[in-house]
């Protein structure tokens, strides 16, 4: 049986992993502000840029089942 680390002796560590670990998933969730812009600039339709956001969405489902815990 493995122990769990001891986050009260490293709380800077812990908080800059959990900013890290918040990063991705504000920039996934950021991308629906940017998709108006995003449409008129490449001239797109929504679902073509819509894609993009339910594809990453799936590969960042399956990383994160397959990190190490």
């Amino acid at each position: 049986m493995t122990t769990r680390p001891n986050v009260r002796a490293h709380p800077t560590a812990a908080l800059a992993a959990a900013t890290i670990m918040s990063l991705p998933l504000g920039s996934i969730y950021a991308y629906s502000v940017l998709l108006a812009p995003l449409e008129q600039l490449l001239q797109a339709r929504r679902s073509e840029l819509a894609s993009v956001f339910g594809i990453s969405a799936v590969f960042f489902t399956i990383g994160a089942n397959l990190a190490p815990r």
